[in-house]
């Protein structure tokens, strides 16, 4: 499906300005404008990788007739900060991210749309706790003690075509990933890799240097009245990825072999007082094959599942890990009021919602990894939507669970689902 634009924390803080004077760079507006030139600081996060800001930077040539534009080229930088936890005194730097993004939206007209994307990820504070839905944190434990931190660095190349015919979405696209990480040696992940269970062992293959090559294709069907904030419709989406195999990696905690991943996404929106009350519902399932490295079994999308500001907040990120995973989230979402500032429109709506699921470490049944019964995490919230214009939501959310500590909070733009 197609590519995010920007990464999920710079999308998160950029929209803030959008209640602020704009400080673009842009000479006088013609009434229809050739080009377009923005620069802009934000600030923003979320409570799983802290709170800091950046910059984006945007050209674009515009057109009448090919919304939004014909090209646009952007970069973006983000950097977070958190205090220092244990020994370590100031500040610790969780999250950094650049990318450069360049992007046709008509390489045919009102057809086809083609992105590539360069990025350089590091991200200090991920966490491990265990393989499948009944990992535990021991009891006296703080779930941020840095025996279950990792970091990960994956600078990351992306091409990524979508053509488009009425309902109709099909995309396909490649990407190389390559991946370092600093595991502590006596943390959780080094533990289950040296000495937990075979199975474990071997479903925590990646965990050293390597290339991640990877195709991909999807198709979708969408009826959506509106992409960024519908009020009625559906968007149904089937993916598939596939990696030959990694590059590098031979040693035990490898990823030299094949591994594929199906993902399937149901969405829908129905008004139950036109635009000032929307009812909207999601059902994902993400299903991992073969060899796959033991960081996809946390995400889908390039984000995170249970936990996270996308998949079932209110859980902390990467606090569960599976080759299956299953989710649902529920909204209702209101436009109470709207107002012009700077002289364009806002709309502020409140939203409250309800998230729920769960994962499974292999298609097996493993109650020692998994428990038994029904194992549903969840998370319980609401939050304040700003909408400005057609183009951008800023949405901030608060979210209850069990497995808070004690809440989350997450300042992002555009909707979950």
């Amino acid at each position: 499906m197609p590519l995010r634009s920007f990464s999920y924390v710079a999308r998160a803080a950029v929209a803030v300005l959008l209640s602020l004077p704009s400080v673009a760079l842009a000479a006088d507006k013609p009434a229809k404008p050739d080009t377009e030139l923005t620069v802009l600081p934000f600030v923003g996060g979320n409570s799983d990788v802290g709170w800091g800001g950046g910059y984006i930077a945007s050209i674009a040539r515009v057109a009448p007739g090919y919304a939004p534009y014909l090209m646009r080229l952007e970069s973006a930088g983000t950097v977070t900060f958190r205090p220092g936890r244990g020994d370590e005194n100031g500040l610790e730097i969780p999250y950094i991210d650049d990318y450069v993004l360049l992007e046709f939206p008509h390489a045919i007209a009102q057809r086809l749309r083609l992105q590539v994307r360069i990025s350089y990820t590091r991200e200090q504070a991920l966490k491990y706790y265990g393989l499948g839905n009944d990992s535990k944190i021991p009891d006296g434990m703080d779930p941020l003690d840095e025996v279950f931190a990792y970091e990960w660095q994956h600078p990351t190349l992306l091409f990524v075509n979508e053509y488009r015919e009425d309902w109709l979405r099909v995309s396909w696209g490649f990407s190389y990933v390559h991946n370092s990480f600093e595991i502590p040696e006596d943390g959780k992940l080094a533990e289950d890799l040296a000495n937990g269970p075979e199975r474990v062992r071997r479903a925590l293959r990646g965990a050293e240097t390597h290339g991640s090559p990877r195709l991909t294709a999807g198709i979708g069907l969408d009826t959506r009245d509106d992409e960024v904030s519908p009020s009625r419709g559906t968007y149904d989406t089937a993916r598939i990825d596939f990696s030959p195999g990694s590059l590098g990696g031979d040693t035990p905690g490898g990823a030299t072999e094949r591994w594929e991943r199906l993902n399937v996404s149901l969405r829908g929106y129905a008004p139950l007082a036109g635009r000032r009350l929307v009812f909207a519902a999601r059902v994902l399932g993400d299903f991992l094959f073969g060899a796959a490295p033991f960081y996809e079994m946390a995400r889908f999308d390039e984000t995170y599942a249970l936990g996270g500001v996308k998949g079932v907040r209110g859980v902390p990120g990467q606090r569960y890990y599976g080759k299956v995973k299953a989710f649902a989230n529920a909204e209702l979402r209101s436009e109470l009021f709207s107002f012009d500032l700077f002289g364009d429109e806002r709309r502020l709506g409140l939203a409250a919602f309800a998230d729920a699921g769960r994962v499974w470490a292999d298609y097996r049944d493993d109650p020692e990894l998994d428990g038994g019964g029904l194992g549903l995490k969840y998370g319980l919230g609401g939050g304040i939507r700003l909408m400005s214009g057609k183009s951008f939501v800023l949405r901030c959310d608060v979210a209850w669970s069990p497995d808070a500590h004690p809440i989350a909070g997450y300042l992002i733009s555009g909707h979950p689902f």
